[in-house]
């Protein structure tokens, strides 16, 4: 008679009458899980808040105090209740993988870039949905202001730009990590 171990969980799935070799019937089980969520005002607040430190700290503690950004400064604190926004699904089909995409698959990205008349922010969290949303309409960014990030754990951020002046922002980012650090 086989007894089972407290101390081995897989024992109490056994079969009787088969030996630990053999597979029973629960070993074939497949199960496909699906997982599902919304995005609430509390999560678009918090994606608010990280592409408002991303402006901060990469365009400057004068531009985030601008005017043009009161409207992202007052949905972060509460004091407006809407933001547009939308949410790519499936951005990359599993078919593709580039440096890039791997890259994109382990990390965080974040962007600020120009999208027709807008300016847009977008937040990626390890190569899933995109979230897009509308910071400033009819408003554009310069060229050198346009800037993507890709944070991977145990890494310094790489870049993924659009812009055309892409040795400005990497100077840029440079320039600010040099400051933080000697700051810290």
């Amino acid at each position: 008679m086989r007894t089972a171990s407290p101390l081995s969980p897989r024992s109490r799935f056994e079969s009787p009458g088969l030996s630990g070799d053999e597979k029973g019937p629960f070993d074939a089980l497949t199960l496909p899980v699906v997982i599902t969520g919304e995005v609430t005002l509390t999560h678009r607040r918090a994606h608010a808040k990280i592409l408002m430190n991303f402006i901060a700290k990469y365009l400057g503690e004068e531009e985030v105090f601008q005017p043009h950004w009161d409207f992202l400064r007052g949905f972060v604190r509460g004091e407006i209740e809407t933001i547009k926004y939308k949410m790519l699904e499936d951005p990359f089909p599993d078919g593709e993988d580039s440096d890039v995409l791997k890259i994109i698959r382990t990390s965080i990205t974040v962007r600020i870039e120009n999208s027709g008349p807008d300016i847009v922010g977008s937040l990626q969290f390890y190569g899933n949905q995109i979230y897009q949303y509308l910071l400033r309409e009819n408003a554009a960014l310069r060229d050198d202001q346009q800037l993507g990030l890709c944070y991977t754990d145990g890494e310094m951020p790489k870049i993924l730009i659009k812009a055309k002046d892409a040795a400005s922002a990497k100077a840029r980012l440079a320039a600010r990590s040099g400051a933080n650090a000697k700051s810290r």
